[in-house]
């Protein structure tokens, strides 16, 4: 397992009932999390850029942000 936020997500996501919630979670492809998540039931992955300053490409991160953030009943996030 990682450390940091690819641990806390990950441990996030398997330890709330699956009967319960359902999971999306938005981070870049290549992040760790989405390595350890890919294929869990009950989580679907959405992609967004791994932009840590301001890039063009943070748009499109932001709409799919705020598509996931208009149906959700909680929002954790991170950076």
């Amino acid at each position: 397992m990682h450390s940091g936020v690819p641990n806390h997500v990950v441990s996030l996501v398997r330890g709330l009932p699956k009967d319960e919630f359902v999971f999306d979670v938005a981070c870049p492809r290549e992040a760790t999390t989405w390595d350890d998540l890919a294929g869990e039931a009950g989580v679907t992955l959405h992609e967004i850029g791994p932009h840590r300053h301001p890039a063009p490409g943070d748009a499109a991160s932001w709409l799919t942000l705020l598509r996931l953030v208009g149906r959700a009943d909680v929002v954790h996030v991170h950076s």
